[in-house]
């Protein structure tokens, strides 16, 4: 809103503007990610704040993906999730900045997956790692051993 009262009290009768679809939070993360990226820079602590309610909305986030969207260190965001983690129910896994997730503890997944290949030894590696929730090379690996 800052941007148009600034472009009334100059006189313009016009703005560029950029539409955005999405509900509260995910504006609430694209104006962040802007304005961490130009214009006047966010405080430490209206980093650190964003961050926290990041954590709060998106608490299966990565500390890097949090990062990356508030312009603070992974490891930052790390001690906001330590700090705030009897507030926030935690996932058992975490979504990076690709994308795609990870699980906070990989070894539940290999066990899986050994008892997956041990019930079905003739079953391929992309069957067992899509039902233990692993990567094939992770289901090749456990397969090996």
């Amino acid at each position: 809103m800052h941007r148009l009262r600034a472009t009334k009290m100059r006189g313009a009768t016009e703005i560029a503007v950029r539409y955005f679809e999405g509900g509260e939070e995910e504006a609430f993360i694209f104006a962040v990610k802007s304005n961490v990226t130009h214009g006047l820079p966010l405080s430490l602590d209206d980093r650190k704040a964003a961050a926290t309610r990041v954590l709060e909305t998106h608490p299966s986030w990565s500390d890097r993906a949090i990062g990356l969207a508030t312009g603070l260190s992974a490891k930052t965001v790390g001690t906001l999730r330590v700090l705030f983690d009897c507030r926030v129910p935690q996932s058992n896994v975490r979504i990076g900045r690709d994308g795609r997730a990870r699980p906070l503890d990989p070894t539940e997944g290999r066990k899986l997956a050994s008892r997956l290949l041990q019930e079905n030894p003739s079953a391929s590696l992309r069957q067992i790692a899509a039902q233990a929730g692993v990567s094939p090379s992770t289901a090749s690996d456990v397969r090996k051993r």
